[in-house]
């Protein structure tokens, strides 16, 4: 994922440039309170990306419990059609109330007549 990537390589820049700046402490003289800001900024940057992580992780799992939770939902409805259709018959025409197709007789073919072939003479010219 190109944001991981992106919020890994500003963290490492921002420890790089505070600790740089904690070498030099001596040499730039007032830098204090903006190395507190970045040291904040940075804790705040690291918790809250760590708390997407997971985040993230909760979710995949929460997904994988709800697709489990939708497979067996799927297969208790499989086993209580399969209970009503063994009670009501193949046959019934109730078992369209519980989504089951029942069987049914198919319809005897009605030949289609073929039209009657009109003789016709060519025109005469």
């Amino acid at each position: 994922m190109a944001t991981n990537g992106a919020y890994a390589d500003l963290i490492r820049d921002m420890e790089k440039l505070k600790t740089a700046c904690e070498e030099n402490l001596v040499l730039l003289p007032g830098m204090q309170p903006s190395l507190e800001q970045l040291t904040t900024a940075l804790d705040d940057l690291k918790s809250k990306k760590a708390l997407q992580e997971q985040m993230e992780g909760v979710r995949q799992e929460a997904t994988q419990h709800l697709r489990q939770f939708a497979e067996d939902g799927r297969e208790t409805a499989r086993r209580v059609r399969g209970f009503v259709k063994s009670r009501l018959g193949t046959k019934s025409e109730r078992l369209p109330q519980f989504g089951i197709a029942p069987i049914r007789n198919r319809r005897a073919r009605v030949p289609v007549p073929n039209p009657p072939v009109l003789d016709v003479a060519p025109p005469l010219e």
